[in-house]
């Protein structure tokens, strides 16, 4: 997720010059297009492909899962890397906070719904981008799921960093024991 730009586009790059077939996500068709064929470029292949995925919306994270299904046989690394953080307060699609909601409940949503594929490749990865800001968070509290009078960006943004690593330790449990290294 989050291909199109920085940390994510990079990342594309290195698996598509380790010989991947590379797929990234990206808000704007125009941005992503323009991501794939620097890519492609730069990672020395012509299979790169971009899907249209808006974190902050349930429907769009549906859609995007349902047709990456429709296009991989095959899944055997997630990044999820799609992060924003807010200086002024929004809702998603769903009456979440943004910043949580396409931070983290977005991710959430992809990663469950992409995980059978995931799995049955036997030896997958979920990769969670996450930020040091997570030190800065109290913990994730329902109220967080919703916008506070007193929003704060960066506030919101350390919640769904820790609610990211949070998730990433409790998935890395059952893909763990399934691992070809022969744990579990």
């Amino acid at each position: 997720t989050g291909g199109n730009t920085g940390i994510g586009k990079e990342t594309a790059v290195q698996l598509a010059q380790m010989g991947a077939t590379v797929a990234i996500t990206s808000r704007s068709t125009e941005k992503g297009a323009a991501a794939a064929a620097d890519i492609a470029k730069r990672g020395k292949t012509s299979e790169v492909k971009v899907f249209a995925l808006d974190l902050g919306s349930f429907a769009s994270v549906r859609a995007c899962a349902a047709e990456v299904l429709a296009s991989f046989d095959r899944l055997d690394v997630l990044v999820n890397n799609g992060g924003a953080m807010l200086s002024k307060p929004a809702e998603t699609k769903e009456g979440f906070e943004m910043t949580l909601g396409a931070n983290h409940l977005g991710t959430f949503l992809l990663t469950s719904l992409l995980i059978d594929r995931l799995r049955e490749a036997g030896n997958a990865r979920v990769v969670t981008v996450g930020s040091i800001a997570h030190r800065g968070a109290t913990g994730v509290q329902e109220s967080d799921f919703s916008v506070p009078e007193n929003y704060k960006g960066m506030g919101a943004y350390s919640t769904s960093q820790l609610a990211n690593i949070l998730f990433a330790r409790q998935l890395a449990k059952p893909i763990g024991r399934t691992s070809c290294r022969g744990r579990g």
